[in-house]
């Protein structure tokens, strides 16, 4: 159940994959979830049609019964009446027969694991067990019902707490290369649980994998800006600047720093970076105004609807896209930008006037609205200069 539903007896294996008949699964699964009692053909009812006014839906039910037991037919278990049993308006999932359930089992592993009298050794093997059995979301072909959605969100839970409380240990026992495993399967699963990426991340760094980190930092930026229209958090983002810093291991002569520092590639476009660097490059700009009074203009393009609103997240991930390329086209070699939110890009227009500033963003909503005129999105722009006080508050502390 956890991960996809399916029945297995002797070799023979039934499961919902195709999803149909979809109510007659639906029945079946409830009996398994719920088979330490009976349920009644009223809970059953509303369960399976709680929004419809089914015509006679004590025959519907029976009807029903008939086609969960034709599909246990494929297990060829014997008389299917024995599995699913009826009597007097009371249902229940085979009580004369022994059944292992996954879900069930996955639970008794992690009780026994948070047991204090389990011993610490026995702790790591039980948490690894509860983790191998946890395939996945609970019944993930029904999420949409009530009752699915509940227990599935208690297993997710009890797996969130093994998994954390496994990194833990095996953080605390140098074991990085299990941390960072545990983590990947993790993320797989869930993948918008930001505490297991940046474990993940923190793992790769000290297993030496930088450019891994780097990468799936920035895989965990696109995924949460696009699949849930968030900004990562600030935790997530002051990675970025660790990883940066982190110190190469080997020594390179100047002649090979230089070759290492050297772009690749031909692109004589602008230069788009992660927010935490566009921050240490302004810093560095603005600290170049001060001495030589070259200004730095600050530039940022809002995305809404046309009602001035934050648009549909599909929109909203069209539009950014498409826009990214249409800013990199428009910039000047020497140009840096960033993605600052989830519907926002910042620029960075060194050595320019007022005058340059608004001519670059009207060019760039101009040539927006010229590729992309399907796109039902407005574009607000605004300019500000980098201060000698900016500087001061900012960065002199």
């Amino acid at each position: 159940m956890l991960g996809g539903f399916s029945l297995s007896h002797g070799g023979r294996v039934i499961s919902d994959v195709h999803n149909r008949p979809r109510k007659a699964w639906l029945l079946l699964e409830y009996l398994i979830a719920h088979r330490d009692r009976t349920v009644t053909q009223d809970e059953l009812i509303a369960m399976l049609w709680p929004m419809d006014d089914v015509e006679d839906a004590v025959n519907t039910l029976k009807t029903l019964l008939h086609r969960v037991r034709a599909l246990l037919d494929g297990l060829e278990m014997g008389n299917p009446k024995q599995l699913v049993t009826y009597h007097r308006g009371m249902y229940a999932w085979a009580p004369r027969f022994s059944c292992a359930v996954d879900a069930e089992e996955f639970v008794r592993l992690c009780r026994l694991a948070n047991d204090p009298e389990t011993d610490s050794d026995d702790k790591i093997d039980i948490l690894m067990s509860a983790l191998e059995v946890y395939k996945g979301r609970f019944l993930p072909n029904h999420l949409h019902e009530p009752w699915v959605a509940s227990l599935d969100a208690h297993y997710h839970s009890l797996y969130s707490e093994a998994a954390y409380a496994l990194t833990d240990v095996f953080q605390d026992m140098g074991r990085t290369a299990d941390v960072v495993e545990i983590c990947r399967k993790a993320v797989a699963l869930d993948p918008y649980n930001e505490d297991m990426h940046i474990k993940l991340i923190r793992g790769l760094v000290a297993l030496g994998e930088t450019q891994g980190a780097i990468s799936h930092y920035n895989h965990v930026t696109e995924l949460f800006y696009n699949g849930f229209g968030i900004t990562p958090s600030k935790e997530l983002t002051s990675i970025y600047s660790e990883l940066i810093r982190t110190t190469r291991v080997r020594e390179l002569n100047l002649s090979a720093i230089k070759d290492d520092l050297r772009e690749t590639g031909t692109d004589d476009g602008c230069l788009f970076v992660e927010y935490e660097f566009f921050k240490i490059v302004y810093r560095l700009e603005a600290r170049n105004e001060a001495r030589t009074g070259q200004v730095v203009y600050l530039a940022l393009i809002t995305v809404t609807d046309p009602r001035g609103n934050r648009p549909a997240l599909k929109t909203l991930r069209k539009t950014m896209d498409k826009l990214k390329e249409t800013v990199l086209r428009s910039l000047r070699k020497g140009d840096v930008f960033t993605r600052f939110s989830v519907s926002q890009y910042l620029i960075m227009l060194p050595s320019a006037t007022l005058e340059d500033g608004q001519m670059v963003t009207k060019r760039i909503v101009k040539q927006f609205k010229r590729e992309n005129p399907r796109i039902r999105a407005e574009l607000t722009c605004s300019l500000q200069p980098v201060t000698p006080a900016d500087l001061e508050v900012s960065f002199c502390q």
